[in-house]
């Protein structure tokens, strides 16, 4: 299985509690908890993680059965794994077009600034080579490592890591990495407005496809632990930018992020989209192509790792 997941990738800011029954906005913003605490769980206990829909009516989705394999698949990971009992409960839909556009207002300059065109002729490439270089390892080991598996999904040698210091060297990694990241954006350019949203103007609107949005979506304080969608986050961003994501140009599956009126202080979200687009951006990516069942138990998996 393969995954998409930006789980490790921390925004500096997060919007507070925010009711939605209320609408009423929030007067400043607190810092994102750095750490959650594990839970303490009985044994044999039921645990039931409510969940949502926040889709895209424009862009195609999973059938309500899909997306019922996508739940099982997870419960039965979990269960195989860890030993737990998940069980989810809800399935209400939210209004994709409403939320974001509430949380737009509340997002800060700061989150909004790591925002970074798709438009590799754009991007400010001094900010992203520091923004991969936060996240690579610290050994020369590590480092070589590293290279081998950016090398792998690029297909041919990248080049050597030069530099005599471990801080070179990860400067010489980060700049071979930016380079393939412009290489895969310009990849997945052609008809990306189009597969983001099924509205190119909805791109610059509401950020649908922005991972930073998708992020702060659970500060908003939303009463679920699961938020299901079919949007396709593909987005580039001058936050700590992981090696993963650059080989997949930008895509993400799923993220975990901290939620307040969550159970247990967390809230994670997982798109259909990259399982079941039909585009050669995203069939590439996938390698084969699946039967719709596989695909949702594939997401179901990737829901399994985000939220256990």
């Amino acid at each position: 299985m393969f995954s998409f997941s930006k789980s490790f990738r921390p925004i500096a800011l997060t919007i507070p509690l925010f009711s939605v029954a209320a609408c009423q906005a929030p007067s400043s913003l607190e810092p994102n908890p750095e750490f959650v605490p594990l839970p303490t769980l009985g044994s044999g206990e039921e645990i039931v993680l409510r969940y949502a829909f926040i889709e895209n009516p424009d862009v195609p989705t999973f059938t309500l059965e899909e997306w019922q394999i996508v739940l099982d698949t997870a419960s039965e990971a979990v269960d195989e794994h860890f030993g737990l009992n998940v069980q989810f409960a809800g399935g209400e839909s939210i209004d994709l077009e409403e939320t974001f556009s509430r949380l737009d207002v509340l997002m800060t300059e700061e989150q909004k600034g790591q925002i970074a065109p798709m438009n590799t002729a754009e991007i400010d490439w001094h900010r992203m080579v520091e923004a991969i270089e936060e996240t690579l390892p610290e050994t020369n080991l590590e480092l070589i490592a590293a290279l081998n598996y950016l090398e792998r999904y690029a297909g041919r040698d990248l080049g050597p890591i030069r530099g005599n210091t471990i801080s070179e060297r990860r400067r010489s990694l980060a700049v071979l990495a930016s380079l393939q990241l412009a290489e895969a954006l310009d990849n997945m350019a052609h008809n990306l407005e189009w597969e983001l949203t099924g509205d190119p103007q909805r791109v610059s609107e509401f950020g649908y496809n922005e991972w930073v949005y998708w992020d702060a979506l659970p500060s908003l304080g939303m009463p679920y632990e699961v938020l299901l969608t079919n949007q396709a986050v593909v987005s580039v961003e001058y936050a700590p930018y992981p090696l993963h994501i650059i080989t997949r140009a930008g895509v993400t599956a799923g993220t975990t992020s901290g939620n307040p009126t969550a159970r247990f202080g967390t809230s994670s979200w997982v798109t259909s989209f990259p399982f079941i687009d039909l585009s050669p951006n995203f069939g590439d990516l996938r390698g084969a192509s699946y039967w719709r069942e596989d695909s949702a138990r594939y997401a179901g998996l990737l829901l399994a790792h985000e939220h256990a």
